[in-house]
């Protein structure tokens, strides 16, 4: 038992008025149990150690100054509800003592060895996960509090626990009163406030300091390395609860430490924490190395952070993102922004750091060459390649197709590729696409199998006509449906001579043996990576030829803020979250947010002067680029399998709504006029982005009779429609790439013909001010800028030159950063949240063992 008991110096807590000492020693019997000697005194109690004379064991007896207390009802409360290997056990109660497990150990103190502080880390880890499973806040983790034996640790002393729920136990004290060890409470407690589990996660931070350096954090706050772990440490440590790890479970999957350590092997331990380590401090593939030659193989996960004060990219939008990791297993590559600025960067997994590839902005679905020296990508609608280490892109095709995720560059030299129009070939040195097949839907994500069949993911359409089907190159045969799934999958090789595919059931990724030669299934899938993210069927995750599987679990990290036209922040508007498009209603007061989850993306409706949002659809899928009616009673969204347009009231009572029938084309909604027609763009089969119109009710509540038609179509893209905010629209703002860059436009309305360039070196986003007299637009560098307009009924004077209105905050400039407030005054801006990272790739290196049951977690 702990004999630093409660009542040191640097304790907040105090004997009751009424105790008096316990005149009691070695020999005494309180029932069945005998003391024999004293271990421990403190302020509230002494522990003894005695020998529970029924079972001949022995135990440890804390013993109270006074009657059995409120705090000891509540220890004793806690410690029952908790059966953990890593958490004292109770035995017993008498009416003012408690019988627990006797644990042999000294308590824990640094500085340790890395190895060893990160597998006692993970344990306190497991024990505090268990803890706040049950409700419980143990409000007093300390090294004193944690006894190390030969098993592991042993998390002790639970007197001043917090058990939610429980109407004896209030979260605080009396007024005035803190409760807890000074130099291990988090602020929250300091200042009287409620404790919740992230309070923990700040002790947990300071002990894990301390375990490392020797030092309290309260005395002095060291850089640790290697940086990924100074990074973990200082989450916990933040100040602002919401903004540490929200769960103990997510700090050991960070530290990536197994779950049990073979007895037969501490030798093994020492390399797979030599792996941890190594990922940021000298690369991952020496512990790739290190776990190949390894007697025992284990898979072992890791996370890989994004580049310094940047974050990844994955989602739909004008930068798609993706991530791709090289066939050897050696590299990976990702599209990630940082300071505004989005490209494609790789990362060495021998030691060297990420690295951002010149030319490739605006980079999405990247992927590897088979001798992993060089990766093609989608940008500009062009499908390019660049080789490594870093020449300029070349130019492999044109592309004409709306491209989706995911590609492969076989070992015969073609690049198979598809989107919208079916599955195109191309030499990987460059030429002309030969289109294979010609799909009533939307088919990409080819996989060559190691006998020339491939696999391709099809999207929409009935059951039987969506998920993973099997054709060939070669043999001309009808495709056969392996799968019904709402994402592609991933061909991998196994270590064990077999062939698995990689699919996704919700977000629980899955791994089904597959007969190659025969291209159908075998047995039953196993789960192996969850959460893993997708969005619009693009699964975002890649895996190697030799065991490495990478993956993210959705988008990045955004909030809200508004700002004045100076660029002051004028507040934050409700809570961070993975948000991608977002509109305002007409009087500023309610926004419209799609944000992400594992799955796809569902919408929210925020209260922009409280800050409360609530969810506004709940399916399975996409919902996304939603819009406001006019009197801002009805929302248009895009949503399905692919996107089509649905009404929905803004109530978010009553049914969904179809507006527009489209099985095989992509359509998002951008605006809707005050006489009641929505714009949307779509994509279509030979052409790229299309903005198109569909008129709605008078009342806005249902479909027209009319159908939908296009308002521009070209071979350029076209995207972004706004209408002036007259009654009766007369222009029409949008971008587009013509010019071989995207710019913002103005054309007439109904019938285009009168086109009027607005920006000048580029622009993104067009957003009108509700007077019509001023247009807004994002620059390619992310200032926000505004143009003044002179317009008569039938003409628009040559605007003047764009002035600045200020630098947006740092964000990813795949979706619009802004929406305009009411009299052009103030805008909303989605915008990294302060002091706020990325949410890492995760990796698993071995991921085959996982199969075999030797999963390290």
């Amino acid at each position: 038992m702990n004999p630093e008991d409660r009542g040191t110096d640097d304790t907040f807590t105090a004997p009751s008025d009424d105790s008096t000492e316990t005149q009691i020693g070695a020999g005494t019997r309180l029932g069945p149990y005998r003391l024999e000697e004293l271990l421990g005194a403190g302020g509230m109690g002494q522990v003894f150690r005695a020998q529970d004379t029924r079972l001949g064991r022995a135990v440890a007896i804390k013993i109270s100054k006074a009657k059995f207390s409120d705090r000891f009802e509540r220890e004793a409360r806690a410690i029952s509800a908790l059966n953990h290997p890593n958490i004292c056990t109770l035995y017993d109660v008498g009416p003012n003592y408690l019988v627990m497990e006797l644990v042999e150990g000294t308590p824990l103190k640094g500085p340790l060895p890395a190895a060893q502080a990160l597998q006692y880390a993970g344990q306190i880890c497991d024990a505090l996960e268990a803890a706040h499973h049950k409700g419980i806040v143990h409000r007093d983790l300390k090294p004193a509090n944690i006894l190390v034996t030969k098993q592991g640790v042993k998390v002790l002393d639970f007197g001043l626990a917090h058990m939610e729920g429980n109407p004896k136990d209030p979260a605080l004290t009396k007024a005035g009163e803190v409760m807890g060890t000074p130099a291990y409470m988090a602020p929250e407690q300091w200042h009287g406030k409620a404790s919740d589990p992230r309070s923990d996660i700040y002790a947990l931070g300071c002990v894990m300091h301390e375990m490392l350096t020797g030092k309290k954090v309260a005395q002095q706050r060291i850089r640790l390395e290697p940086p990924a772990l100074d990074d973990i440490v200082g989450t916990c440590l933040d100040q602002d609860p919401d903004l540490r790890w929200q769960s103990a479970g997510d700090i050991k999957r960070a530290l990536a430490l197994p779950a049990a350590m073979p007895a037969k092997s501490v030798r093994h331990w020492y390399w797979i924490a030599a792996v941890i380590l190594v990922l940021s401090a000298a690369g991952l593939w020496e512990g790739v190395r290190s776990m190949q030659s390894a007697p025992e193989t284990q898979a072992l996960r890791l996370q890989l952070n994004p580049p310094e004060g940047g974050q990844f990219i994955f989602g739909l939008g004008i930068t798609p993102g993706g991530i791709g990791v090289s066939p050897n297993g050696k590299t990976v590559a990702f599209v990630a922004s940082v300071g505004n600025k989005a490209g494609l960067w790789v990362q060495s997994l021998d030691g060297t750091g990420a690295r951002l590839l010149s030319g490739t902005e605006g980079a999405g679905f990247p992927f590897w060459s088979p001798d992993s020296k060089s990766i093609a990508f989608f940008a500009d609608a062009k499908l390019q390649r660049i080789d490594l280490p870093g020449n300029a892109p070349l130019t492999i095709c044109e592309v004409d197709t709306n491209v989706r995720g995911g590609a492969t560059w076989s070992n015969q030299g073609f690049i198979l590729f598809g989107g919208d129009s079916g599955l195109m070939r191309v030499p990987a040195s460059g030429g002309t696409p030969v289109r294979l097949t010609t799909p009533a839907l939307p088919t990409w994500s080819p996989q060559v199998l190691p006998n020339g069949r491939i696999l391709y993911f099809v999207q929409g359409g009935a059951p039987d006509e969506s998920g993973i089907f099997a054709g060939s190159l070669s043999i001309p045969a009808e495709p056969v449906h392996l799968l019904t799934t709402a994402s592609n999958a991933l061909y991998a090789p196994g270590d064990d001579g077999k062939h698995y595919l990689l699919w996704l059931r919700g977000s629980t990724l899955l791994a089904q043996q597959i007969d190659p030669e025969s291209a159908k299934l075998i047995g039953e899938p196993y789960p192996i990576a969850d959460p893993v993210g997708s969005l619009n069927g693009a699964l975002n995750a890649s895996v190697s030829a030799n065991g490495l599987l990478l993956y993210g679990t959705s988008n990045v990290l955004s909030q809200f803020r508004w700002f004045d036209r100076t660029g002051k922040p004028l507040g934050t508007v409700g809570e961070p979250g993975e948000y991608n498009s977002f509109r305002l209603s007409r009087d500023g007061r309610r926004a419209v947010l799609a944000r992400n989850h594992p799955g796809g993306a569902d919408l929210w409706l925020l209260d922009t002067e409280r800050g409360v949002s609530n969810r506004f659809t709940s399916n399975f899928g996409v919902a996304t680029y939603p819009v406001f009616a006019p009197d801002g009673d009805t929302v248009v969204f895009g949503q399905g399998n692919p996107l089509s347009l649905f009404l929905k009231p803004a109530s978010g009572i009553g049914r969904e709504e179809r507006v527009t029938k489209t099985p095989s084309i992509l359509q998002l909604a951008t605006d809707w006029s005050r006489d009641n027609r929505v714009m949307y763009f779509e994509v279509g089969a030979d052409t790229q982005e299309d903005i198109w119109m569909v008129p709605v009710t008078p009342d806005g509540k249902g479909i027209s009779d009319a159908e939908p038609r296009p308002y521009l179509k070209t071979k350029f893209r076209e995207l972004n429609g706004r209408f002036s905010p007259e009654p009766s629209p007369r222009w029409v703002a949008y971008m587009s790439n013509k010019s071989g860059q995207f710019e913002v436009y103005i054309d007439s309305f109904p019938d285009p013909g009168h086109e009027i360039r607005v920006s000048t070196e580029g622009g993104l986003y067009p957003e009108w001010s509700d007077s019509g007299r001023e247009l807004f637009y994002v620059s390619p560098d992310y200032r926000l800028m505004s143009v003044s307009l002179k317009m008569t009924a039938t003409s628009i004077e040559p605007p003047p030159t764009p002035q600045e209105l200020f630098q947006l905050p740092a964000a990813v400039s795949t979706w619009s950063p802004y929406q305009v407030g009411p009299r052009g005054q103030r805008f909303l801006v989605r915008a990294t949240p302060e002091r706020a990272t990325s949410q890492p790739l995760s990796v698993i290196v071995n991921w085959p063992a996982l199969l075999r049951g030797t999963n390290s977690q």
